[in-house]
Parts: structure tokens; sequence; C-alpha cells
């Protein structure tokens, strides 16, 4: 594309430089014709030298302008000349001065614009155009030789000829002007493009580290190659104070560069220059810090500036969308502060890229901060709820564990049923604990979704033993309806999908106060995927449209009355919600107020080829442990008292200590054929007191019994190595049944 551009301007230049000699030329030629043919001028010869001298300069020049191939244009003019030239020698009458000009006038234009080939080739024109010519108008010698001829006709030739010098002279200037623009044009373009390159180098330098100080130093380096400096200092701004976080510099010794090191200057105020910069997004340029520039300086200018010898400095805001990051101060102590038009535009690439990088580094630094500190937060809230879930649980333990305990040995039906009531309302309080700690899980994305064979029956039969109780008090009935086209057995987490059904059977059941509630099962299968249906349907109070779009947000609930009237955290549906969404299924509501609500769970989930399936807990029995020695780690007196209730009908002899340190040194001092470990026991934990028992005991079994039953905790303590773990409240069945598994899984009865 350049080379193009300067053809062009070659071949417009070269119309240019022939279009005033030519038109000279002509002007001659046409005096010199009429000395010859003053007495003999007639219509036809008038009319050549008229369009010869005058019209046809005018035709070369726009020829030469204004078609495609400009160069060969004008080459072409010149053999027109020639042509010409050739015709007016036959004309004259072969005039030995005029032919000798003709011939002069040819080589001269041919020389200088073609070179020895177009002079060979335009005289070899003229040669051939003045025989036509001569052929055509008869060879008639014209032997005119007076002396006023021969004076014009040789002013004529030599005024061309010097004409032509001068022109050519001036051009041979403008050309040689215009080729030292050009040498200047690419002397610059070639700086540009080192700086470019400088840039780049610069760029791919730190395109791996996000250290401040190596990305400050690597640039000041670059910016060294175009400006001649020995301070670089970088303000940022630390609670409202401008603080020198690099400074670098080779003319001043360690002591002052300390003292540049902690200066402050307030960022809130104009008391100097660098503040003004920070706040104004200003720029200070002293070339040389003479006393003209000391009414711009402050006290704490001077300090830092004249006191430092610094002669030259520029003061730059790195400013980026009207945000001020930080003052660059670059200054020299030797020499001025020379700063060209060119190295200011150099500079100002440099500054402009060194600002996004800051941005990039302090915008990353603030989101690290940020998840720091969000990580943090959540670390906190975890802990806390685990915390307040152990402390809540402890005295639940007791709670449920006497009453499963009076249960058991009460008689009459009315005790058992207020026994039943207050085992209910401790479930309640239960239920909650556990919506709150599930609801922070999944806030955390902590929760995982297994994928185990299990029965859905299993999980409903199971809802319905939950749920009868409460039913049966407020006169409603609870159905599970199981269509025709149902098949059970199927791979999901049978944890998640109770805790779902039973928080939507829990809350039709809540919130109906006649009728029914139906559990109603069916499944189909889309696209190859099979799909569970769960419709759970109630003739309760049911909601408007406006709750009814906002019942799974967490704590929102119809109005307030309903919480005073029903209670409840608000957190239950939006758990399920979540749990579903885990499980890629699906939820539909359809309610109308008065009327009763209908809830849809799909879930697309496999069948099960296996017979395997989770089985819940249906045996009652009382395991026979007698000879059995049970080591129970319990600080909790209370505790105490419900599992040594509990374990009595199993004819196992027990022994309680209140911490880690009595449990090791009981099981050192004495075999146990199992121990039940709490967890957070004073003097020494249940876990670092199971890393001391293995030390010497690898073989009884050791069961986490812990209120600690976040899915992390119950990991960990697989991961340990205890055998099991048992959650308080301890249900007496699900203890009964792990005993039972623990002393046939060790053999402990045939010890």
């Amino acid at each position: 594309m350049n080379k193009r551009v300067d053809n062009k301007r070659a071949a417009s230049g070269l119309a240019n430089i022939n279009y005033a000699p030519r038109v000279f030329g002509c002007v001659l030629m046409c005096f010199m014709l009429i000395t010859l043919f003053k007495d003999e001028l007639t219509f036809p010869l008038v009319t050549a030298m008229v369009f010869n001298c005058f019209i046809w300069p005018q035709l070369a020049y726009l020829h030469a302008k204004f078609t495609p191939y400009k160069k060969k244009s004008e080459h072409l003019n010149q053999k027109i000349d020639a042509a010409l030239y050739g015709l007016w020698v036959a004309v004259v009458g072969f005039h030995v001065l005029v032919t000798f000009g003709f011939f002069l006038v040819t080589s001269i234009n041919s020389l200088l614009s073609g070179g020895f080939r177009s002079l060979f080739v335009n005289v070899a024109i003229l040669l051939v155009m003045s025989l036509v010519g001569g052929y055509v108008v008869g060879f008639e010698y014209n032997d005119d030789s007076s002396i006023s001829t021969t004076i014009i006709v040789l002013s004529c030739i030599y005024f061309y000829s010097v004409t032509v010098g001068v022109f050519n002279r001036l051009n041979s200037s403008k050309l040689n002007h215009q080729r030292l623009e050009i040498k200047a044009q690419k002397a610059e373009l070639e700086e540009i493009n080192q700086h470019i390159l400088r840039l780049n180098q610069v760029s791919s330098q730190i395109m791996n580290t996000r250290d401040l100080a190596q990305i400050t130093d690597t640039l000041k380096r670059a910016m060294q190659d175009v400006i001649t400096f020995d301070q670089f200092w970088l303000f940022n701004e630390q609670e409202n104070r401008l603080v020198v976080n690099y400074a670098s510099g080779t003319a001043i010794n360690n002591e002052v560069m300390e003292k540049i090191q902690t200066v402050e200057i307030p960022s809130t105020t104009n008391d100097s220059i660098v503040s003004k910069a920070f706040n104004n997004h200003t720029i200070f340029f002293a070339r040389n810090l003479s006393r003209k520039y000391h009414r711009y300086l402050t006290p704490t200018d001077i300090r830092l500036l004249s006191k430092n010898k610094i002669k030259g400095c520029l003061v730059v805001p790195l400013v980026i969308q009207n945000k001020c990051l930080g003052v660059l101060v670059i200054a020299n102590t030797k020499l001025p502060l020379i700063l060209t038009k060119r190295k200011r535009e150099f500079l100002a690439r440099y500054i402009k890229y060194f600002t996004t990088v800051l941005d990039n580094i302090l915008s990353f630094d603030a989101l690290q901060q940020a998840k720091q500190k969000a990580e943090q937060a959540a670390k906190i809230k975890n802990d806390f709820l685990a915390n307040m879930s152990h402390e809540i649980r402890t005295p639940i333990n007791g709670i449920q564990g006497i009453l499963q305990i009076l249960h058991s040995s009460l008689g009459d039906e009315y005790s058992k049923d207020l026994v039943n009531k207050a085992s209910y309302s401790a479930k309640t309080l239960l239920t909650i604990i556990n919506d709150i700690l599930d609801f922070s899980k999944i806030e955390a994305n902590q929760i995982l979704i297994d994928k185990v064979p299990f029965s859905i029956s299993e999980v409903t039969e199971s809802i319905e033993n939950d749920l009868s109780l409460m039913a049966k008090q407020k006169k409603l009935s609870f159905i599970i309806d199981k269509s025709n086209s149902f098949q059970d057995g199927w791979i999901g987490d049978p944890v998640r999908i109770r805790q779902v059904l039973l928080n939507l059977a829990s809350n039709s059941v809540k919130f109906t106060e006649s009728g029914g509630v139906t559990l109603r099962i069916d499944c189909k299968s889309s696209e190859g995927q099979n799909h569970l249906i769960i419709e759970v349907i109630d003739t309760g109070i049911g909601m408007s449209n406006e709750i009814t779009s906002k019942i799974f947000d967490r704590f929102v609930q119809a109005d307030s009355s309903t919480t005073r009237k029903y209670g409840g955290t608000g957190l239950g549906l939006a758990i399920s919600l979540n749990l579903v969404d885990l499980m890629a299924g699906s939820i539909e509501v359809k309610s109308e107020e008065h009327k009763g609500t209908a809830i849809k769970v799909v879930l697309p989930l496999d069948l099960s080829k296996s017979d395997k399936t989770t089985k819940s807990i249906t045996n009652n029995a009382i395991p026979k442990l007698d000879g059995c020695h049970i080591l129970i780690a319990e600080d909790n007196e209370i505790n105490q008292v419900v599992i040594r209730t509990m374990l009595e009908p199993t004819n196992a002899e027990t022994e309680f200590v209140g911490n880690g340190k009595l449990a090791v040194e009981a099981i050192r001092n004495k075999p146990f054929d199992l121990v039940l470990m709490d967890i957070q026991m004073p003097e020494m934990d249940g876990i670092e007191a199971f890393l001391k028992i293995r030390e010497f005991d690898d073989k009884t079994p050791i069961i986490a019994f812990t209120a600690n039953v976040l899915t992390s905790d119950i990991e960990e303590y697989a991961e340990i190595g205890f055998t099991n773990c048992i959650g308080k409240p301890v249900d007496m069945n699900l203890l009964y049944d792990m005993l039972d598994n623990a002393t046939k899984t060790h053999n402990v009865n045939d010890k």
C-alpha cells in the first residue's frame, strides 16, 4: 500500500516538474516560429502554433495527472513532444539552428525524465517524424541565416536551457527536502516500533507476576529508555494518607531514601502537588525546579523535592475510569528533566499501561480480601451453628432419651399420650435446628447427593409413621396412594428425598384443619429417562397466587398470623426446593385459598436393577449383651443417666468416664468390648482420645457418640477410623441396632 502511494506521488511529481518547462519552452518556440514566418503566416500555421504552444501543454499535464499510470503517461507525452518537434523541423525547412534547438530540447527533457534509453527513443522519433513531415510538406531547405534570426533562435535555446536548469534545481531541492522528511518519518516510525516492541516485552515480562515491586521496577527501566531520570516514586492511598509504596533512586543515599519512604501526605487536602494530582487528576511538570516554580510548592513539597536535590520532576495521577489509583513521581537529581512531545507520547503509553496493570492488581487483591473475609465469615457462621447445634442437641438428648424410657415403662394410655406429645415437641425443636443447619450447608454448597438403591415405599411408610400421631390428633386422614403403573426400586438419595417429602407432608398436616392429606406416588418414562413423581395433596387453608409465587423463598410464610398460629422457621420449603434442584428435579405448586394445596415433585431417577434397597430400622428387639463390657465417655450427667437406662435391658456391663483422658486411662488399665465416645469433652476431646487409644489398641470398636452431626463431621469420624457414629438425641431403636451390629461384627459375645 505504501509503495503504491509513493509511486503515485512520484508520477504526479514528474508531471509537475515537466509542466513549467514545457509551457515556457512552447512560448519560446512560438516566439521563434513567429520570427521565422513573420512574412508568411497562414491560418493553418497559426492554428498549429496555438495548438502546440498553448493547448498541448495543458492536455499533456492533465493526461499525466489524471490517468491510472501517471509515469508512463508522462513518458508518452515526451514522445508526443518529440513527434511534434520532428514535424516542426520539416515545417521550418530544416533550419539548422531551429533543428538543433529541437534536438537539444528533446535530449534535455529525455535525459532528465527518463535517462539514456528515453533519449535514444525520443531522438529517433524526432528524426522519423521530421522525415515524414518533409515527405508531406516537401524537403525545402530554409537557409535564413540573418543575424537577427540567429540571435533570436539562439536566445530562445539559451533561455529554455536556463529555464530547465532553474526549474530542475528547484524541483531537486524540493525532492531532497521530501526525502529528508521521509527519512525523518521513517526514523520516527522506527522509534515508535522500538517502543511498541519494548512495551510488548514489558507486557510479557510482567504477565505471570502480581508482585507490584517487580512490575514497577520493570516499567521504570522501560521508561528510562525514553527519558533520563534517576528517581521513581509511587504513592498509594492508605487510610486517607498518600504513602510511598515503591521508591527507587540512584542519586540519593539510603538514609534519604528511607526518609522518602516514611513521607505521608493527607489525601483529603491539597497540601502538596502530589495530593493535588491525586484529588484533581492534574499533571505537574517542572523541567527545572527554579524559583519560579516555588509558588506552586508547599512546605511538604519543598521538604520532599528541594531538600532532596531534585532538579526536575513529573507528577502524574494514575487515573482509570475517573478513579485515581495513586500518583507517580518521576524526578532527576543531576540534570533538568527534558520532556519532548514525542517523549510525552511514549511516556503516556507506559503510564496508561502501568495504570491498567495496577488496577488489575488492586482489583485482584480486593477480590482476594473480600473472598477471605467471606470465607472467614462463613467459617465463623458454620462454627457457630455447629457449636449451637451441639449445645442444643445435648439437652434435647436428655429430654428425648428420658421420654423414650418413660414411654416404654408406662402402662396407661393417657400417660403414654402425654409422653408422645412431649416427644413430638422435642422432635419439632430438633427439626427446626436441622432446618437451620441444612440451609447453612446449602448456602455453603456442602450438601452432596448420594446415589444408592432404595425403596420409595419404605420412605413414604416411615413418613406416615412420623406424621400419623399428629394427623390422628387433628382427626385427619393420611393416605398413601400408589398408581397402577407404579414400580418400586430406585437409585438416589433416600435421606434427602425423605427430607423433602417429610417437609411437604408435615406442612400439609400442619395447615390442614379438616379432611386429610394424600401422598400420591407414580412414575413415568420420557426420552429414555425414568421419573419418580410424588404429589402431596391436602384440603388445608390453601394460598393466594401472590403467596404461591413466594412460598419457596427463605423465611417466607403466608402472613404474620400464620407464623403465630402454626409456628415454623419458613426454611423447610426453601430447603426442599434447593434439595430438589440438587437432584435435577422440579416442584410444581397448585393452590387455592380455603380449598387446599397440591405440590408435585418430579425427580429424574434410574430404576434399581438390584433387589437390595435401604431398609428402615424396624427392629425394636433389645440385643442381649450379657458379659459385654461397654465404656461410655460422656461429660453430661443427664446423658449418662439416659444412656445407662437405655442399656440396662441389654444386660451389658457399663462404665462411665467424664472426659477423654479418663477414657484412655480406663482402656489402658482394663479391656472393654465396646466404647461409646463423646466428641466434645473437657481436658481431652473424643478425637484425641481415640487417636491415643489406637496407639496401643487397634481392635476395640469405638463408636462416636456425639451431637456434632454435620455431614463433614461424620465423614471426618469415618476417615479417622471410628467404627460408627450415632448422633444425639439418641434414637433408642437405632442405638440397639448399632450395638447389635457392632457386637456381631467384632464377635463380642464369643469372647
